[in-house]
């Protein structure tokens, strides 16, 4: 076992430099007291029995040396224990109860001592029978975690059995953090990602993993961080970039999976620290970007950013003198999370608060704190346009079940067989049938990353996965197979993204293939009503012929303290294909959580509504459903989706099909530019390239910048424009093609090159 300091402290604050560990010595904390940078959280750091915990007060002795102060927490000490109501709740005493001990202890008579040693080793004997049976995609294992190491380094050389039972947790920390299939391995292989929403895993994997990943380091020569970048891939690079990128342009985090409403809002959270604590530990632009991140974050959200009870955490792990360039601006406006974890992908026009921010989930199934939501759109655009709908109160209860984590919840797609029949959930929960994709529980208690593997076969978890992605000039695509998500309901289930940057609109192309006729739908959720065809949505549920333009807007003040950010955004969407859609919104009081399928509405139980229905979480009260007239064996849907200003017009958009229907599109007139965007149609297997030729006829009153999707990658093509043979073309390896016809009416032919 290496070194341990036998001096205190030495948990995230070491005694001497000489010392075992690495990190800020006492005398650079106490350096801070005169450095200007600090003075903000120095002056708010709250004294003594304030109600912020423990350490608040131990590190103002740390910092002023009043004894008073550290007599106040050895006696608090000496009489805590665990109360066993809650995991992340207990964890979290634990660890402010050892962290305050290793800072006061030199102050503690030795009959305060032993009784605080024995509080101590009460809890950590609890933690490391709980650790004994890991679940390595859980929170509860990273939060039993962080308390065992604070514990198992406050007891270190302690007598009173401390010393023991500090020896007999760190065989076990470190097999579960370095052992095969453990925390190192499973974060590499997660590229950095984290699968239980942002209620959870920002606040409560990523902080506690970190701080009790520090909490070693600081107090021996463990070299954890170090090994991280050494042996396992550093996933920390890739950690910091996950947190970004769910973040919106407001500076609040994309609402996915469950989130509760204060959690997407980061102030008075840990997340400042988490993120300081994280960014210390990152190398090159890495640790600038982060930074720079951190510090607008802290300015958008005011003077209170950072809760009174996470201040001697912010005191600690903020480095002032870190780099804060390159910028995060630096990073690139295509970000995708890697594979083996929250598969997303994000699209951005810029890192200002008024560009778009479109983000795609796509990946596997791993916890209950998923939602069933693989090809799930989000919008920001002034505002967010496309939300999630329901919210998250509790687990479990009725309005979670049969909505909020359901595919029904979700702007994705449902595929619907009138065979489908309720089915058993949990606690008695009836689970009713949504034409989602398939309800999977209880696959997150696997002890190591093989165990989960083998679960995720046998389960078959890998329930959608990003086939293609890449960009060119003006243009951004991605294809998304969805299959999986849906069992047994659908042969076949894409979606396919076509992002035209200059004139800001999405082109969403869904396709189901199934081998008996099903009813499916596509979902888009709204915050407020929506107007149809320039008129309100009815309150409840309304069908529309002729495929209606409907507008969606979002208005109100962002919750920022620290900066005036207005809402002002607005998406048009016009359903393009299939010609004979059946349109749909569904929404208002008592139809805010509406099943069509079921006929009934899930609302949250009462006491739970301020949490499900508070503004800042954006529960999506109103929804939009794109059918076909039928049920049948294929449906091919193409939805055009214009991103502006509440102020700005709808474009001209309209429908346009290939000769023998071997593609389908949309003309867009956007001011004096026009776009033509095709996607096949009709091919035995959807993945499947279109057939050529491909020839179709298109109007525009302006030069046009043609974008054809789905053609064979890297296949040569030659273009014959109104009966002349002209350039030589060659895909993209996603496929995509690109060129410019003139105005006017035109006939346009693709043919092999050969």
């Amino acid at each position: 076992m290496p070194p341990i300091s036998p001096l205190h402290p030495r948990i995230y604050i070491r005694a001497r430099q000489d010392a075992p560990g690495t990190g800020l010595t006492l005398d650079a904390l106490r350096a801070r007291i005169t450095d200007k940078r600090y003075a903000a959280l120095l002056d708010r750091l709250p004294g003594r029995g304030k109600g912020e915990g423990l350490c608040s007060t131990a590190l103002r002795y740390l910092l002023y040396g009043d004894v008073a102060d550290a007599l106040y927490v050895g006696e608090r000490i000496a009489a805590a224990a665990l109360d066993g109501h809650e995991h992340t709740a207990d964890a979290g005493h634990a660890c402010d109860v050892a962290v305050s001990f290793d800072w006061v202890a030199n102050a503690l008579p030795a009959h305060l001592r032993n009784a605080c040693l024995r509080s101590l080793a009460a809890m950590a004997d609890a933690f490391e029978k709980a650790l004994r049976h890991p679940s390595i995609q859980h929170n509860y294992t990273y939060v039993s975690l962080q308390a065992l190491c604070t514990l198992a380094m406050a007891l270190s050389g302690e007598g009173q059995g401390g010393d023991g039972t500090a020896q007999a947790c760190l065989g076990l920390i470190d097999s579960l953090l370095t052992g095969p299939g453990g925390m190192f391995e499973t974060l590499r292989n997660k590229g950095g990602t984290w699968g239980e929403g942002n209620h959870y895993s920002p606040y409560v994997v990523f902080h506690p993993f970190l701080y009790a990943v520090k909490a070693l380091d600081t107090a021996g020569d463990f070299g954890y961080f170090a090994r991280i970048r050494r042996e396992f891939g550093d996933f920390l690079p890739q950690m910091a970039r996950f947190i970004i990128m769910n973040f919106r342009p407001d500076f609040t985090m994309e609402r996915i999976g469950d989130t509760n409403w204060n959690r997407p809002h980061p102030a008075g959270t840990v997340l400042f620290p988490t993120l300081a604590l994280l960014a210390g530990q990152l190398e090159g632009e890495a640790c600038g970007q982060l930074h720079a991140f951190m510090r607008d974050l802290m300015r958008a959200h005011g003077p209170g950013a950072v809760g009174s009870h996470a201040i001697w955490q912010m005191l600690i792990f903020y480095d002032a003198g870190m780099p804060d360039t390159p910028g995060y601006e630096a990073l690139p406006l295509t970000l995708r999370s890697a594979p083996g974890g929250q598969q997303q992908l994000v699209w951005r026009s810029g890192w200002q608060t008024d560009s778009t921010m479109i983000t795609l989930t796509c990946g596997e199934h791993i916890t209950d704190h998923q939602h069933f939501d693989q090809g799930n759109l989000l919008i920001y655009k002034k505002g967010a346009l496309l939300v999630d709908s329901g919210g998250y109160s509790r687990m479990y209860n009725n309005h979670w079940q049969n909505y909020a984590c359901r595919t029904l919840a979700h702007n994705t797609l449902l595929v619907h067989d009138a065979q489908q029949q309720p089915t058993p959930g949990i606690d008695g929960v009836l689970l009713a049938p949504d034409g989602g994709q398939r309800v999977i529980r209880s696959t997150q208690s696997d002890a190591d990353w093989p165990a989960y593997e083998a679960t995720r076969r046998q389960a078959n978890l890998s329930t959608a996965y990003l086939a293609l992605q890449g960009e060119g000039p003006g243009w951004r695509y991605a294809a998304a197979n969805l299959t999986q998500a849906y069992g047994d309901a659908a042969r076949q289930v894409w979606r396919t993204l076509l992002y035209l940057e200059a004139p800001d609109v999405l082109l969403v192309r869904d396709t189901v293939l199934a081998e008996r006729p099903v009813d499916s739908q596509v979902l888009f959720h709204f915050e407020q009503q929506p107007q149809v065809a320039g008129v309100p949505a009815p309150i409840g549920v309304t069908g529309y012929q002729g495929r209606p333009t409907i507008r969606a807007i979002r208005t109100g003040q962002a919750p920022l303290a620290g900066m005036p950010l207005h809402y002002d955004g607005a998406l048009h969407l016009t359903p393009l294909f299939p010609l004979d859609a059946r349109v749909y919104t569904v929404g208002g009081e008592g139809y805010r959580f509406y099943n069509r399928y079921t006929q009934t509405d899930y609302p949250p139980e009462q006491a739970e509504q301020a949490f499900v229905l508070h503004p800042v979480r954006e529960s999506g009260c109103w929804r939009a459903e794109i059918g076909t007239p039928e049920p049948c064996l294929r449906a091919e849907y193409l939805t055009a989706l214009q991103l502006a200003a509440t102020q700005d017009a709808p474009y001209s958009i309209r429908p346009l099909t290939a000769d023998f229907g071997r593609m389908q599109g949309a003309i867009i007139e956007a001011g004096n530019t026009c776009y033509v965007a095709m996607f096949p149609s009709g091919q035995r297997a959807i993945d499947e390239p279109a057939l050529s030729p491909i020839r179709y006829t298109c109007d525009t009153p302006f030069a046009a910048r043609h974008i054809l999707c789905g053609l064979c990658p890297s296949y040569p093509l030659r273009l014959t424009l109104d009966g002349l043979t002209g350039e030589r073309l060659v895909p993209s390896a996603q496929g995509v093609v690109c060129f410019e016809v003139a105005a006017g009416c035109h006939s346009c032919v693709l043919t092999p090159a050969l």
